[in-house]
């Protein structure tokens, strides 16, 4: 498959402890290099801290690398006029991009309006098509989002997000705030675009990326293993440890849970 996103060499530092005698420098990204094809779904994993929000950033242009460049289909990030629009993001809390004030219908009718031709009777089988990719019922559309689920109000964002044909999804922690249902679902969400969309996930809980054609690991702002889940696992490296720390971890509170719920003799 042809490369879709390509970054090459991407650094990123922060200023801190600025003041009257300036500052110092914490460096978050070191010269790091990613190539995404399209169809596929890549994930890039990594513990608090590791530098995966501040790539994703960099990844949608809502910063500038300090150095590095990226492409969008060979052409570099800054000669696309649209970009925004063509590498939508869709953040942890879904509630933040969605207007309270407006009917489901009307959020995902916006953005076809603002940035497209399309006659009011394609609008509406398009929305409604999207709706069925992401596994919404189309009878909700007269909804407010305060009247949906976290997870349900993840995918209406994620429906406003393909409604306008990006050439690239991003996800960046979108269902650590969701419990396990809700993680599902939006997970099933995924997995039904699949094939069709270009995705890029960025997550902490690995249980949000199994499914993932390949993955990245970050530690310290630097990409230290990639490849498949199974190649990741047979390596007993940084993947395999947290993946054993997580599910570990979930494997114990789930047994003190069942161990709470019987009675004593």
């Amino acid at each position: 498959m042809p490369v879709l996103l390509e970054a090459k060499n991407i650094s990123k530092s922060y200023l801190v402890n600025s003041g009257l005698f300036g500052g110092s420098s914490v460096s978050v990204l070191h010269d790091v290099s990613l190539q995404l094809q399209a169809g596929e779904i890549l994930a890039i994993v990594g513990e608090s801290g590791s530098g995966k929000s501040t790539l994703a950033r960099q990844l949608v242009m809502l910063e500038q690398p300090d150095s590095g460049e990226i492409f969008l289909g060979g052409k570099s990030f800054q000669s696309i006029p649209d970009i925004h629009h063509q590498v939508r993001m869709i953040f942890q809390n879904p509630a933040a991009s969605l207007d309270p004030r407006k009917r489901v219908y009307q959020l995902l009718e916006e953005p076809l309006i603002n940035l497209t031709k399309l006659p009011g009777s394609k609008r509406e089988e398009l929305i409604y098509h999207t709706l069925d990719q992401v596994g919404l019922n189309r009878g909700q559309v007269s909804r407010y989002p305060h009247m949906f689920s976290g997870g349900q109000r993840q995918r209406i964002a994620i429906a406003r997000a393909i409604l306008i044909d990006p050439a690239i999804l991003m996800l960046d922690e979108a269902a650590s705030a969701l419990d396990a249902e809700s993680e599902r679902l939006v997970q099933a969400a995924i997995e039904r675009l699949k094939g069709t969309r270009t995705i890029l996930i960025v997550a902490h809980r690995l249980s949000t990326i199994m499914r993932a054609d390949r993955i990245f690991v970050l530690e310290r702002g630097r990409i230290v293993e990639t490849g498949t889940l199974e190649e990741l696992l047979s390596l007993n490296g940084r993947f395999k440890q947290l993946h054993d720390m997580q599910f570990g971890a979930e494997r114990i509170a789930h047994s003190a849970e069942s161990r709470e719920g019987v009675e004593p003799p």
